[in-house]
């Protein structure tokens, strides 16, 4: 515990500095190709920058005070007083098509640790927001709201594209787990461009820091018909982890 404690506070004090720079952080793509030959990936730049950004991950407690005007808010969290912890995970990504190419499919990750003890509960997601998105949806500020449960209410989030057939723009997985995620593809009424906001409740034991990393991985279309995956290089960047304490 005491290991993990130390990494929590590290992690804390990277988060403090990196959040009086740039709220958006352009990552660099790196060529994921697999092991021995393959045609697949002939002709690819091994690495890509400019196509897409992550913002610095915005961490803030849900506490009484954000629930005094919400009875519904205030018995949930006295019931949860004790046992678990909510805090609210703001994210954003931004996708940037250039002359070298556009981003076609790409999935953002979160990875939630609590502890270094396997007798500790593990934290989760959760509330995930948007959990499904048909077409761009708004970035206004008050798009993210909370209901008494603490789950996020999506019914304003969203818009339907009008066409004959549904298409998916965003889709997240494994809410309730400790590894959510965010499916983007681009449909044939929208390509993938402008910034989108992103949203995790997370729920964990009382007193347990939580360490939360980012990871991204994309499919890259350059020029007409050629379609390469790429994987974000975070390892040095300010974007890839948060934490709660």
């Amino acid at each position: 515990m005491a290991r993990f404690q130390s990494e929590a506070k590290a992690f804390a004090r990277e988060e403090v500095n990196s959040s009086v720079s740039s709220p958006m952080r352009p990552v660099e793509l790196r060529l994921h190709a697999t092991k021995g030959p393959s045609t697949d990936t002939l002709g690819a730049p091994t690495s890509l920058k400019g196509l897409l950004s992550l913002g610095v991950p915005q961490v803030r407690p849900l506490d009484s005070e954000e629930t005094r005007a919400d009875e519904e808010m205030r018995r949930f969290l006295k019931a949860e007083s004790g046992k678990n912890a909510y805090h609210v995970v703001l994210l954003r990504c931004s996708f940037n098509p250039s002359s070298e190419g556009r981003i076609v499919e790409a999935v953002v990750q979160v990875d939630l640790a609590g502890s270094d003890d396997p007798r500790q509960r593990e934290p989760i997601a959760w509330s995930l927001e948007p959990l499904r998105v048909d077409s761009h949806p708004p970035d206004a500020e008050n798009s993210l709201k909370i209901g008494g449960d603490f789950k996020f209410i999506s019914a304003e989030f969203t818009r339907s594209v009008k066409s004959h057939s549904a298409e998916v723009l965003i889709e997240a997985h494994n809410e309730f787990s400790v590894n959510p995620y965010w499916l983007f593809r681009e449909t044939r009424a929208e390509v993938l461009t402008g910034s989108f906001r992103l949203g995790v409740v997370t729920q964990s034991p009382v007193g347990i820091p939580v360490i939360g990393a980012m990871s991204v991985s994309a499919k890259v279309r350059k020029l007409a018909i050629h379609l390469f995956p790429y994987i974000a290089a975070l390892d040095k960047s300010p974007t890839r982890s948060f934490v709660i304490v």
